[in-house]
């Protein structure tokens, strides 16, 4: 089964939790209207916890230089070397993980342009870290490097 995460809903609406690192993480389940994250049961009744449903984001199977799991949603630190030297033109970049239906896969969503482009996310990539997410707001020391730098 695959592994997914959302911001709970218990603490009230989106515009309230947003600002608290408040995820529930395990097997994404969806009924009628109500979407939940599920992690287990306790005599036979699920453990689960509601979720906003515009928040579930599903693991990509990759971790961060940091050891930290990557979800789609989140936004990642990645180092993109220009030429075929390692040394040659290094900069960084910030990127949106996103899943692409199309491609049945992960994508990476570049936040440094306006182009709708989308490059591609594989094992390929080293050293990148995970600096924040699209549902909760980047701390200002992050936010600046959404540019290239």
């Amino acid at each position: 089964m695959r592994k997914y995460r959302g911001l709970r809903t218990e603490m009230g609406n989106l515009d309230q939790i947003v600002n608290q690192n408040n995820w529930a993480y395990g097997y994404f389940f969806q009924i009628w209207e109500r979407t939940y994250i599920l992690w287990g049961t306790t005599n036979g009744i699920p453990n689960m916890e509601e979720v906003a449903p515009e928040t579930v984001g599903q693991f990509t199977g990759l971790k961060d230089k940091n050891g930290v799991d990557d979800f789609a949603g989140n936004i990642i630190k990645v180092k993109i070397y220009h030429g075929s030297e390692p040394t040659s033109g290094l900069t960084y970049g910030n990127f949106e993980v996103v899943w692409v239906e199309d491609e049945a896969g992960f994508m990476l969503r570049p936040l440094f342009t306006s182009e709708d482009e989308l490059w591609e996310y594989d094992t390929g990539i080293e050293d990148f870290e995970i600096i924040g997410n699209i549902h909760q707001p980047l701390p200002p020391s992050r936010a600046k490097e959404g540019k290239m730098i």
